[in-house]
């Protein structure tokens, strides 16, 4: 099994017992038969670090660069046709890499794809699809994409156990999609109306995928939601870094009308047509004890300190 230089941190019950383990050059494993690839007397060493391949303004990659700065997780992008000329295995024979990124804007050649296969085989790696754009396997993705927001998907018995942290369903807002149609060999993580949303399958060359039907960009719920969880699957629950999401309060705008919650519109400022600039004139937003009281409550219920 691959050796993880950097690990620090590992998710999920099995970190409870390998705590004392987390330090450089961590070894870390799941259950199930171990890759013959990685079978050696001798483990592999494998930089704790993600390969993004995607363009730099495609949502889904600016989406993924969010989630590992949450994680704190080290990665490296590189753009279309970078596979062929990219370093993946360092001269004292240590794989640059512990999983990858495919983003939406990248489609690989035959010749990219063997490559990072072969790669991923040789250290057992595994590989994340977003979006899954054609069918592969048993895995059958639609030819167009059809609005999601609004709608809500649900953790199947094995999204259960990979999204332990997550205490309900996934809303999605925002986004697009490709719901997938599952045969035998795939399993759905979140599903959608009988369909998945989030698919984990292996391929025939052994290289394990999880392949999105929904499309991401940064600060979607729902790439909040299931991105620590992918990125511990990726990694098979050694993550080197702690999720530290950080609630910001911009204490210039916040008091400025065209920030003020109007409750009778459910609206923000101007947008919501009771504030108007051009006859506004002076307008003063004070904080009420009732306010207090309500953001104190709120801190009650949430467990979330402002």
């Amino acid at each position: 099994m691959p050796r993880l230089s950097g690990a620090r941190w590992l998710w999920g019950p099995a970190g409870a017992m390998l705590a004392a383990a987390a330090v450089v050059g961590v070894v870390f494993f799941r259950s199930g038969s171990v890759p013959a690839a990685c079978a050696a007397s001798s483990p592999p060493s494998v930089q704790v670090r993600f390969l993004l391949v995607g363009d730099a303004d495609d949502p889904a990659v600016r989406g993924w660069q969010s989630a590992f700065a949450l994680e704190g997780v080290p990665y490296e992008r590189v753009g279309a046709g970078a596979i062929p000329r990219l370093r993946l295995v360092a001269p004292d024979g240590t794989a640059e890499f512990a999983a990858t990124v495919v983003a939406n804007s990248v489609t690989l050649t035959k010749k990219e794809d063997a490559r990072l296969s072969t790669y991923e085989q040789r250290f057992g790696l595994r590989r994340i699809v977003a979006i899954a754009t054609a069918s592969s396997g048993p895995v059958h993705v639609p030819v167009d994409e059809t609005p999601l927001s609004g709608r809500t998907g649900q953790l199947t018995a094995a999204g259960k156990a990979l999204f332990a942290y997550l205490r309900g369903p996934v809303p999605i807002d925002g986004a697009t999609g490709r719901p997938q149609t599952l045969g035998p060999g795939a399993t759905s993580l979140v599903s959608l109306d009988g369909k998945s949303l989030l698919t984990e399958w292996r391929r025939t060359d052994g290289v394990e995928e999880l392949l999105m039907g929904v499309r991401t960009s940064p600060h979607l719920v729902h790439e909040l939601l299931l991105a620590p969880g992918m990125i511990a699957w990726a990694l098979r629950g050694a993550v080197p870094g702690s999720w530290q999401p950080y609630f910001d309060v911009e204490v210039d705008d916040i008091l400025l009308p065209s920030f003020t919650w109007i409750e009778a519109t459910k609206s923000s400022g101007y947008a919501s047509g009771v504030l108007n600039p051009t006859t506004l004139g002076e307008f003063t937003v004070r904080m009420t004890p009732a306010d207090l009281a309500a953001a104190a409550a709120w801190e009650r219920r949430q467990h979330f300190t402002l």
